[in-house]
């Protein structure tokens, strides 16, 4: 769903004076708030055709002591460069993903906190991450699971393009139910 809500956001505004920033949370991946801030910073500062002073001074600053600015200064930084365009929107898909340390996560939620006070943001997430619930307390959200009718359908559709799963569902029969049910009663809309 991200990457379509993306798509129509490049395209719908493709010759306005629009930024757009995405990351994809993934769970084997360990960033920390700090890494998520600064890759949105990054897609932001490529559509600018000239860096802000401050970006430059926080670069030749921080390169200069072969260190990285911590998350507060990436955000301020973002905030900066978000008010270069009309509009910002920043897209954060499968926050879910991102690793269960509470302390981490808190400052992943931090600091979509801070930039929802200078860019339009969409979060995709499960719902059933209490902090990830409470956090968002409040804001305009919507539930979209898939019908189990759907992912049944879908799997299977995937399993008969499938030569050697279908070669041993040819073989038992009772396979391809068997696996259907499991997988949609795991998915749990997913």
């Amino acid at each position: 769903m991200a990457a379509m809500v993306i798509d129509y956001l490049q395209q719908a505004f493709s010759k306005d004076n629009i930024a757009i920033s995405y990351v994809y949370c993934r769970h084997n991946e360990q960033h920390k708030a700090r890494d998520l801030v600064a890759a949105l910073l990054r897609q932001l500062v490529c559509q600018l055709s000239k860096l802000p002073e401050a970006v430059e001074e926080c670069y030749t600053f921080y390169s200069q002591r072969n260190t990285m600015p911590g998350r507060e200064k990436f955000i301020t930084l973002l905030g900066i460069v978000a008010n270069q365009f009309d509009q910002a929107f920043i897209v954060i898909d499968a926050l879910d993903e991102y690793p269960e340390d509470d302390d981490i996560r808190m400052e992943v939620l931090d600091s979509i906190k801070d930039i929802k006070k200078f860019a339009n943001v969409l979060v995709t997430s499960r719902s059933e991450i209490p902090a990830i619930e409470k956090s968002f307390e409040g804001d305009l959200w919507e539930e979209i699971r898939a019908a189990d009718d759907d992912i049944r359908a879908y799997l299977k559709s995937e399993i008969g393009k499938r030569t050697l799963l279908s070669d041993q569902i040819s073989k038992r029969p009772s396979l391809r139910e068997e696996i259907v049910t499991k997988v949609v009663s795991k998915a749990k809309g997913m």
